[in-house]
């Protein structure tokens, strides 16, 4: 709770905790698979186990049916993906200039396979569902290797919260993502 209370704020609901703990989660792993200093990195999703005031930490809505939280769903999976990608950029505020300034955006990507994946790289700054900056690029990453890549992008035309959205789409149409938030200052 006091670690919810000072990011959130105390008046936070459910939904926005369980968002925020599957954002971190999900960019913590992708940090740690990016290090490539462990062996692996593993999720025990299970119940893990419970307080007496009734916090646990699952990441199930419904245990009898097994079902995930959809903000699991939504940003997790992809920080487990074979062929994944993290936002090595961990500032949460960012100075616009005058004039807008470009900002350069670590990527990296990861190929857990035993093929050369190439497609589509993407970076977007996304505001209320849409896209207010994007950038494109093409990339390729060898069999259990990894690429760096540093994008230099445009900040959006008006301050705010943002959601930074790095994606990686292959040959064959598979779109995994990063995510973090920023505002605009």
């Amino acid at each position: 709770k006091p670690f919810y209370d000072a990011v959130l704020g105390p008046q936070a609901s459910t939904a926005q905790r369980r968002e925020l703990y599957a954002k971190y989660l999900a960019a913590v792993t992708e940090y740690w698979r990016s290090l490539r200093t462990c062996i692996g990195v593993l999720y025990p999703f299970g119940l893990g186990y419970s307080l007496p005031a009734g916090e646990t930490s699952d990441s199930f809505t419904d245990i009898a049916q097994l079902t995930l939280d959809p903000y699991f769903m939504k940003y997790v999976p992809d920080a487990f993906a074979a062929t994944g990608i993290c936002i090595d950029y961990w500032q949460e505020k960012i100075t616009a200039g005058p004039s807008r300034a470009a900002i350069d955006v670590p990527l990296i990507i990861t190929n857990d396979t035993d093929t050369t994946v190439s497609g589509t790289l993407s970076l977007q700054f996304v505001r209320q569902g849409r896209p207010a900056q994007e950038i494109h690029t093409h990339f390729e990453v060898a069999p259990f290797a990894q690429s760096r890549v540093i994008l230099r992008t445009g900040l959006p035309p008006a301050g705010g919260k943002y959601q930074l959205i790095a994606g990686i789409t292959d040959n064959n149409k598979q779109v995994v993502r990063s995510y973090r938030d920023v505002v605009i200052e």
